[in-house]
């Protein structure tokens, strides 16, 4: 039987669904295992070993362009499909796949599209328990993380060379929501206050973050900023010759966690009983203060803006790192 899993749109969701995969394929070992999702997220699962295919959806205009899509692939010829995704969309295009079973949470109206609907958990619960729950909540168990070739280890040294770097700390600077981005002045006081103003840091990110990066750059004597230069992929291997990272509540910071990289994230209006990094050397940092945390991707505290995060303390910081 052909399983199709189609995983969420953002790349820290996308990572959380690697436990959700992998009870997958050890629930159907003979089964072809078939991951679905937008072009960006996707390519996190290359060389997965619980994985048989990726198929990328590029953007579709409009009701047409989704309806085209969905009928196109229907010669995936899917059973079951679960959908980790949230949106009306993804259950719109499932129900195009003709798959025989599609699994879901409820919400967005997409009821009527799923052959199960499931109620979201409420309580505490970890992102990726929530995945986990639309089977069952099974015991996960030792899962196989992000996986990368020989063949992409060995770019990665060689470009790691370019770049003139060896073994830097990963840092990413910034995040899609507001609520999320450590302000610049407070990035300046963590990293120029941890005796790394002579040591290797690599900035990573989006274009959208290049400008931080910058002013960040000039404050530092070896620091590089990548920021919008690479490929998701190609990100993953370079953070994964990093000695660590560190970073906000993020994708990425998800990523490094997955890897077994000594990882801390700063946490403000997101809530890490929900969406904290997971992996072996993973911590968080969040101070705790009244508003906190929002779960918001907007800052609404407009007499202490941010304040979760202008209040992280630079030592208490570095000290948590340390301890990984």
């Amino acid at each position: 039987m052909n399983i199709g899993i189609f995983v969420p749109n953002w790349v820290g969701d996308a990572v959380m669904a690697l436990p959700f995969i992998n009870v997958i394929r050890r629930e159907c070992p003979d089964d072809r295992i078939i991951i679905i999702g937008r072009a960006w997220v996707t390519e996190l699962f290359k060389h997965h070993p619980a994985v048989d295919e990726i198929i990328s959806l590029t953007h579709s205009r409009g009701p047409i362009g989704t309806t085209r899509a969905g009928l196109n692939l229907r010669k995936l010829n899917l059973g079951v499909t679960y959908l980790l995704s949230d949106s009306w969309r993804c259950a719109y295009l499932a129900r195009l796949f003709a798959s025989d079973c599609r699994i879901g949470f409820r919400g967005q109206w997409r009821s009527a599209l799923l052959t199960r609907a499931e109620y979201r958990p409420r309580g505490p619960l970890h992102r990726s328990e929530r995945y986990l729950r639309l089977i069952g909540s099974p015991e996960i168990g030792l899962f196989d993380g992000l996986a990368i070739s020989q063949e992409e280890s060995a770019w990665g040294r060689a470009e790691m060379g370019n770049l003139g770097l060896k073994s830097p700390l990963a840092v990413f600077p910034s995040s899609v929501a507001q609520s999320r981005r450590v302000p610049i002045n407070k990035w300046i006081e963590i990293l120029t206050n941890s005796g790394r103003v002579e040591k290797e840091v690599l900035f990573f990110g989006s274009d959208r973050e290049q400008d931080v990066a910058k002013a960040l750059t000039e404050q530092l004597d070896s620091a590089v900023s990548i920021c919008g230069n690479y490929t998701l992929r190609k990100s993953v291997i370079l953070i994964s010759l990093c000695e660590g990272a560190i970073g906000t509540d993020s994708g990425l910071g998800h990523i490094a966690a997955n890897l077994g990289l000594p990882t801390l994230s700063l946490f403000g209006a997101g809530d890490p009983a929900h969406t904290a990094p997971q992996g072996p050397r993973a911590k968080v940092v969040r101070t705790g203060v009244h508003c906190s945390p929002c779960r918001k991707n907007v800052c609404g505290n407009w007499k202490e803006p941010l304040l979760c995060l202008t209040s992280l303390d630079a030592k208490e910081v570095w000290e948590t790192y340390s301890s990984l």
